[in-house]
């Protein structure tokens, strides 16, 4: 088997008992342990937009939510679905094969970001120690 793919393997393993662990011990300290929803924050700031910004270096610690996979990931964006298995794996193996990956596409509320397209992506730059990642960018903004 491949280095690249047994490291990635035992990755996965590792950041989602970690994700899973913390799961449980939010549940019995009552605090969200998982990503922000676009949408629910959208609602309560009314948002308009978006507003193309382009292509764009963003510091991975600034995304803090998802559009649709806000419950897969904790907010340290480790996988909390074992289902997200394969496609993490895949991803993890390509970067650390030195593969050029596409950039994640963010949607911006300030100085927050949330994903729209590319969650396994940031979650696997994060664990890999990236401190950034190229990004597309919509900018929303309180109406």
């Amino acid at each position: 088997m491949d280095a690249f793919l047994v490291r990635s393997m035992e990755d996965f393993s590792s950041d989602h008992r970690h994700a899973v662990i913390g799961q449980a011990l939010s549940l019995l300290v009552g605090r969200r342990n998982h990503l922000l929803p676009f949408e629910e924050v959208s609602k309560k700031l009314q948002l308009g937009g978006p507003a193309y910004r382009g292509l764009q270096t963003v510091r991975i610690s600034s995304i803090v939510g998802s559009l649709s996979r806000h419950q897969e990931f904790d907010t340290g964006f480790r996988p909390i679905r074992s289902h997200t298995y394969d496609r993490w794996v895949r991803i993890s193996e390509m970067s650390y094969q030195g593969k050029l990956l596409p950039p994640v596409q963010l949607n911006k509320v300030g100085a927050l970001y949330f994903v729209a397209d590319g969650n396994h992506r940031v979650s696997v730059a994060r664990h890999q120690g990236q401190e950034f990642i190229d990004a597309e960018v919509c900018e929303y903004s309180p109406r």
